[in-house]
Order: C-alpha cells, then sequence, then structure tokens
C-alpha cells in the first residue's frame, strides 16, 4: 500500500507547533502531580488528547480543534485534630489544635516554681508529682525513677 505523505498528521505541525506546546504544558503538569506529596500516588494520571474536525458543506475545508487536558490526581486534604469544649466561667465555646504525641518521645511539661514545695529532701509541684531529688536543679532521671 502506498503510502500518502499529505494526509499523514503531525501533531508537531498542527497550528504552527501550538498544539504540541499545549500537550507538552499539560505532560509536565501530569508529571509534577505524580511527583507532588499531596496527591495519592495510586491513581492513574491521563493525558487526553482529542482533534474535533469540522468539515464545510462543501467537504472542502476542514478545521481542526485540538485540546488538551491532564486529568490528575485530586490533592490530598490537610489534617487537623481539635479538641473542642465550652468555657463553663465565659460560656464561649471553643477549639484547640493538638497532636498526637510519638510514643518514643517524652513530653516535658512547663513546670511553675513558685508552686514547687520540698517534700522529704524532693522538689514536688502543686499536684505532689516529683519534679526532682536536688532543688537546684528540676531535671529528674527517668532511669532511677524504675
Amino acid at each position: 500500500m502506498k503510502e500518502n505523505l499529505d494526509s499523514y498528521l503531525d501533531l508537531n505541525n498542527i497550528a504552527n507547533g501550538a498544539l504540541a506546546n499545549k500537550i507538552q504544558e499539560e505532560w509536565q503538569k501530569l508529571l509534577d502531580n505524580m511527583q507532588d506529596p499531596n496527591a495519592p500516588f495510586k491513581p492513574a494520571r491521563k493525558l487526553v488528547i482529542e482533534l474535533k474536525c469540522i468539515q464545510d458543506e462543501k467537504r472542502s475545508n476542514m478545521t481542526v480543534v485540538g485540546t488538551v487536558n491532564a486529568k490528575l490526581a485530586s490533592q490530598t486534604g490537610v489534617l487537623a485534630t481539635y479538641g473542642q469544649g465550652m468555657d463553663l466561667e465565659t460560656g464561649k465555646a471553643y477549639a484547640q489544635e493538638y497532636t498526637t504525641v510519638d510514643a518514643r518521645q517524652i513530653s516535658f511539661r512547663d513546670v511553675d516554681h513558685d508552686e514547687l514545695q520540698t517534700v522529704d529532701g524532693y522538689l514536688v509541684d502543686s499536684e505532689g508529682e516529683i519534679v526532682s531529688k536536688d532543688q537546684e536543679t528540676a531535671v529528674v532521671d527517668l532511669r532511677k525513677a524504675r
């Protein structure tokens, strides 16, 4: 079969290369979306190239409308966890963001040193918890607390 070069479709030459540029732009968006850590990895992405061919009544002229769309994975939402309640003194509702604590980390709370007392040589807070044996330092050696 003899190939007719006049009917050969070259996407690089449609509209003097404008369609090829649009394809490249959408291709880059698709690649960027695949590398985005805020987008899920699993959904397949699509690059949709559509050529709409419209001819005149005499079938002598044709208009080609090329569109390119990248079908991307949607962004994942940003997760925040809030505790909420009612301030009994003011009667106003409130919400405060908090995060989970890694079990491998120790949470050190702020201690108001004005509320500390000495009991049997130990530095004790207002709730009766031992803060330190030495009044000069407020560090507890947790290895010895076992």
